[in-house]
């Protein structure tokens, strides 16, 4: 297709336009920005949705870059209560350092947790007492993705060195699969939080709770970033984004681990077959508030608090 990448986005949001004008709702991934979601619904000749929540500033950045963040380290800390320790203190391996990967450090060293490793396409930067985030993140404004190169006070090791790292919890940032059956045997953190979709392969994951490492299913871990556009949709504050993210996931996360223990099944496995269950009796009519309980109804009060 002609016409470079703004053309693409607009003639895809003019394909999906019957899709974009019902419930369907696009945010920001991998290779994506904001403007490309602009341009996405000006080719479907509809206005974005939401009241720009998402680019509404926090600590200098856009309310996007702390939203999916945020929520992995409510998830790493549901866990850390769950296996009877604490975030703080905790030693962290993150993947990546871009907009959510950044927001996970940020978030990780106010719990008082310490991120002692960041890999990047680059490489794997790595000091076991402990890397600077704050440092990282302002020559990060400056110098972009060189500065975890550039980062003296540390070692500088190979990019898949970051799974094998002596730490209490691994945060796969990136890429689908890069946690499979050839390297899942030498991971050593104790707990996974995931901003990646499928970061891990269904076989590395039943291994995994073999043995013994709490492994947070990566559709509950990452849904930060959901629970932001939603409350964009419905006209909620950044306050309410925040409030939602806990009132959401650490609840949710801590059930599923606890199921798994009960069950002797993988927290993912088990979470996929509950999600599936909820679509198709929501797809029967039934309402999804008394399928999921009443911690899915933080949506409709923050509603009602804006009405």
């Amino acid at each position: 297709m002609g016409g470079g990448r703004e053309a693409t986005l607009r003639a895809f949001g003019r394909v999906a336009k019957p899709l974009l004008a019902t419930e369907l709702a696009l945010g920001v991934d991998m290779g994506t920005t904001s403007q490309d979601i602009k341009l996405i619904y000006q080719g479907a000749e509809l206005p974005p949705p939401g009241t720009g929540l998402t680019q509404q500033e926090k600590d200098g950045t856009p309310l996007e870059d702390h939203a999916t963040g945020y929520g992995v380290v409510v998830a790493a800390k549901a866990s850390c209560e769950f296996a009877g320790g604490k975030l703080s203190g905790a030693t962290v391996a993150i993947e990546g350092f871009g907009k959510v990967g950044g927001g996970v450090a940020s978030y990780m060293a106010a719990e008082g947790a310490r991120v002692v490793a960041i890999s990047t396409i680059k490489g794997t930067t790595y000091n076991e007492n402990g890397l600077d985030v704050k440092r990282l993140l302002e020559k990060r404004r400056k110098t972009g993705d060189r500065a975890i190169e550039e980062y003296q006070d540390a070692q500088h090791l190979d990019r898949a060195a970051l799974y094998s790292l002596p730490v209490d919890i691994l945060i796969p940032g990136a890429r689908p699969h890069v946690i499979d059956k050839n390297n899942v045997g030498s991971i050593q953190a104790k707990i996974i939080s995931s901003i990646a979709n499928v970061p891990i392969t269904e076989e590395a994951e039943e291994t995994l709770f073999q043995r013994g490492i709490i492994s947070v299913p990566d559709f509950i871990s990452n849904a930060g970033g959901v629970v932001l556009g939603t409350t964009d949709r419905i006209g909620g504050t950044a306050e309410q984004v925040f409030l939602g993210i806990r009132t959401l996931i650490r609840p949710i996360t801590i059930e599923i681990l606890d199921d798994a223990r009960r069950k002797g099944a993988n927290p993912h496995s088990l979470a996929v077959n509950r999600a599936r269950e909820r679509i198709i009796r929501a797809r029967k009519g039934e309402n999804p508030d008394q399928i999921a309980g009443n911690k899915w109804q933080f949506l409709g009060n923050i509603n009602r608090d804006n009405a």
